[in-house]
């Protein structure tokens, strides 16, 4: 065990005499400890390799801080109850067990032997073998995909991307539009999708529809409408949590738990949305999977796209000694593009030639656009800031970039960061949503948040934290981008590239949708 000064008694009695192969735990080369010293030490514990396990009191079971290492392959987390086990099953990946279990001294030793046994015994390469593909029957199956409006953004792409990947693997699907229609509407029929925008006036038109259509399973994007409907049927009903919702009302909040009841899971698209859904919203958390979102391969630049480079370059007034910095975002509050403005001036102040490069709709907040504009003008950065709107080829504008910027208060998983990070850009982005996923990447600069932890964000601190003026945020973002400016663009990684594609990512929720519909059929045919 390394000596990092820990407190014998953190040890706790089962730790000493507990035998791994022989030996106890000090000698077999692992740690038992509390996760109160876990957080205390979380430097040094991230770049140990030595098998942990950490034992978790009740109120400390929602620390994020500890994701990094709760997602080890060598760790083991000790729980007192069964909402503290589901909690810390949000934020980790590691087996969880009952910490008064009679058995929990078996439990230390059999994993610790079993990973021992494994290292000992396997080569590198066959340790990152993965565990077979689910091969499943769909072409019976029609899935409806729910959605309150269908403009343009994150969660449309994500309906798209998932819809296309699902009816690759089979199922039969429709998405349901009740709102507007914007640009995604015709990406999504571009793409071969069957879209049906209609707005039901009665309960009874929904369930009509639902019959007519003959559908198997609801999956609500950002709308949990019709779920009671869905519970009379017998249709399972699963919602996707696109973010942490720090701008919802208690009436909103109310309107979530008041369906709960009536849905069958919860999809978080990050492990941050998945903690926030739990301890603010409220909801079932035994109800909650996280499935990452993925990434087009439209997305991702050509590397012979050389003449669209120089192109967009020459529009921005960036020769190819300028340094180009992009943000890929609505402008809106919540990404922060004006302390971003404000930090880029420092950038200019050692770099007069750098460019930022402002991508994203401008309609969404037109009063928020226009304090940037206004703040460009008074800070001379005319010719500086290019404020470009939404483009639908965002790939060419991560070719044409030299570092991509993202500060974001809070976000669920970045498709515009996971295309950065596939593109091979150096990044700068806030400690939110998905950073965890990528903060350990040689290119990958954080910067913390002008707050503390997520769940504290809600409906009536929203304002201070978004409107308000933090100085130290500021300077560490303008630090962070000119640390990015001395990192090079990353090389193209298959590995990461495999596992980031939306293919390979949303057929997790092929296989949850197939289960669900499963055990649904199945009841029914026991009534």
């Amino acid at each position: 065990m390394i000596d990092l000064g820990f407190e014998p008694s953190l040890i706790r009695s089962f730790g000493a005499d507990t035998k791994i192969g022989g030996k106890n735990p000090i000698e077999a080369g692992c740690l038992v400890i509390s996760s109160e010293t876990a957080q205390r030490h979380l430097g040094d514990l991230s770049s140990q390799a030595l098998p942990l396990a950490i034992l978790f009191d009740r109120q400390d079971t929602c620390q994020l801080a500890l994701q990094r290492i709760l997602t080890r392959n060598n760790c083991l987390a000790f729980v007192e109850d069964g909402i503290s086990a589901e909690r810390v099953r949000l934020v980790a990946d590691c087996p969880t067990i009952d910490a008064s279990s009679t058995s929990t001294r078996d439990a230390i030793s059999a994993f610790f032997k079993n990973h021992l046994f494994l290292h000992d015994t396997r080569s590198t390469q066959e340790l990152k073998r993965s565990v077979p593909e689910q091969v499943v029957k769909t072409n019976d199956r029609h899935v409806l995909m729910q959605v309150d409006s269908f403009t343009q953004g994150g969660m449309e792409n994500v309906v798209i991307d998932l819809s296309v990947s699902l009816e690759a693997a089979g199922y039969r699907v429709t998405i349901l539009n009740q709102g507007d229609e914007g640009d995604s509407a015709e990406k999504a029929r571009e793409s071969g999708l069957r879209i049906v925008s209609k707005k039901f006036k009665t309960p009874n038109q929904y369930v009509r529809f639902l019959k007519t259509e003959n559908v198997d399973l609801v999956n609500g994007h950002y709308s949990v409408y019709g779920a009671s409907s869905c519970k009379q049927l017998g249709i399972p009903f699963i919602e996707t949590i696109h973010n942490s919702y720090v701008w919802f009302s208690p009436a909103d909040i109310d309107a979530y738990r008041a369906a709960d009841p009536n849905i069958e899971n919860y999809v978080c698209v990050s492990k941050t949305s998945a903690r926030y859904t739990d301890m603010v919203m409220g909801l079932d958390a035994k109800k909650i999977r996280v499935i990452p979102n993925g990434i087009s391969a439209s997305n991702i630049a050509s590397p012979n796209a050389t003449d669209r480079r120089t192109q967009l370059r020459d529009k921005w007034g960036a020769g190819e000694g300028s340094s180009v910095f992009l943000n890929v975002a609505s402008i809106m509050a919540s990404k922060a593009q004006l302390p971003l403005v404000k930090a880029f001036r420092r950038v200019v102040d050692t770099d007069p030639s750098a460019i930022l490069v402002l991508l994203g709709n401008t309609e969404m907040e037109p009063a928020y656009c226009d304090a940037i504009k206004e703040t460009i003008g008074s800070l001379g950065l005319e010719s500086n800031v290019f404020i470009a709107g939404y483009q639908r080829d965002v790939a060419s504008h991560y070719m044409a970039a030299d570092v991509f910027v993202l500060p974001s208060y809070w976000e669920g998983w970045s498709l515009s960061l996971g295309e950065a990070v596939l593109n091979g850009l150096p990044c700068v982005i806030t400690k939110v949503g998905s950073a965890y996923e990528f903060e350990d990447l040689e290119n990958v600069f954080t910067v913390a948040p002008p707050f503390g932890d997520p769940v504290e964000l809600k409906y009536e601190n929203l304002a201070r934290h978004v409107y308000g003026e933090d100085l130290n945020f500021e300077a560490s973002l303008s630090e962070a981008m000119g640390l990015a400016l001395d990192s090079k663009r990353r090389a193209h990684d298959p590995n990461l590239a495999q596992r980031l594609d939306s293919v390979h990512a949303y057929r997790a929720y092929g296989e949850l949708f197939n289960n669900v519909i499963n055990k649904t059929r199945s009841g029914k045919e026991d009534k």
